[in-house]
């Protein structure tokens, strides 16, 4: 069993794609986690602006962050928000029994990278570059799913986020359960979450992550690393898909396509999973000659294409009104992320 909680921690799978721009709030980046913002008191609501999750490689042999990890996440905000009192990067761990009552410790990498100026400092004078500084908090939320009891939270002091990577630590102990209420929908959870607090929740700026853990007792220890292999199927449990590795779910790209002969114009295909998925999933088929959604591609002539039967273990592609006798090709993304 992993002493880290958390999947993917050091952001070696990106299914969805390496460059993820304006997802929206509680939209998945990187796998197993997603973005939020909001909790504003603005009549308006709350609003992010333009931004991106980015996926960053370190330089061979650095030391800042140790045990020579290959990537970094980088919420990189293009725009000033407004209304907003935090912006979160978090992951939810299944089962709000997790660690429960128990003493954990949270760590990570942070690096703010700089933010993005505007304005300039004067005639004759170079533009004003603030010192790349933010305000972060570590958070757990104790979430008992839709019907059940009032999320509880434990919330670290701030760190204050510089140019420079340093390890953020955050040892507490997380709240009893006895006598709470979960759920009947089966969306219960540790939720692990960075948050950007104060001017950092509608400001510009450039966060990077790196290595988050959450573990047992009141001890950081070392990172620690598992194999990409190891890492992509506990991420398939949440979403998987057909295509390549690192092709993004919409792209035009034939490799790794369900295919099938017609017999008839309506035409019924199995489709297997590779790990059984928490639930049920949300089922999206793409055209792999146009990346459209809704399509699959017969020779030359997109055919309409739904799923059906969807299991934890597979579903059905349900071909309408095909062209018997031509070959059929499509792909897929299962989601079952909370």
């Amino acid at each position: 069993m992993s002493k880290n909680a958390l999947i993917n921690g050091d952001f070696q799978i990106w299914q969805r794609g390496a460059r993820i721009l304006n997802p929206g709030n509680l939209q998945h980046t990187v796998d197993r986690w997603n973005v939020a913002w909001g909790n504003a008191s603005t009549s308006g609501g709350p609003l992010n602006g333009a931004f991106r999750i980015v996926r960053e490689e370190f330089p061979l042999g650095q030391t800042d962050v140790p045990g020579e990890p290959r990537y970094f996440a980088r919420w990189v905000q293009l725009e000033r928000g407004s209304g907003n009192t935090f912006r979160d990067f978090s992951q939810q761990i299944e089962s709000v029994r997790t660690f429960a009552g128990q003493t954990v410790t949270i760590s990570c990498y942070l690096r703010s990278s700089g933010k993005v100026v505007q304005g300039h400092g004067g005639v004759g004078r170079p533009p004003a570059v603030p010192v790349p500084k933010e305000t972060v908090h570590l958070v757990t939320e104790q979430f008992f799913g839709g019907g059940g009891s009032s999320p509880l939270f434990r919330t670290s002091d701030p760190f204050v986020v510089t140019g420079q990577w340093q390890r953020a630590i955050f040892t507490t102990t997380l709240h009893s359960i006895a006598g709470a209420r979960i759920g009947s929908v089966g969306d219960d959870s540790l939720n692990v979450i960075i948050s950007l607090r104060g001017d950092s929740a509608n400001d510009v700026f450039s966060l990077d992550i790196a290595d988050v853990q959450i573990e047992s007792g009141t001890a950081a220890t070392p990172f620690e690393r598992l194999s990409v292999g190891q890492q992509l199927s506990d991420c398939e449990r949440y979403f998987q898909k057909s295509y390549d590795l690192n092709v993004m779910p919409g792209s035009p790209s034939y490799p790794g396509t369900e295919n099938c002969r017609q017999n008839t114009p309506y035409n019924v295909m199995g489709v297997r999973f590779r790990t059984t998925m928490r639930r049920a999933p949300t089922i999206k088929l793409y055209n792999p000659a146009t990346g459209a959604e809704g399509t699959w591609q017969s020779l030359s002539t997109p055919i309409a294409v739904s799923a059906g039967d969807v299991g934890t273990n597979g579903f059905h592609v349900d071909v309408a009104s095909g062209i018997p006798g031509e070959p059929l090709a499509g792909h897929w993304t299962a989601d079952a992320e909370f």
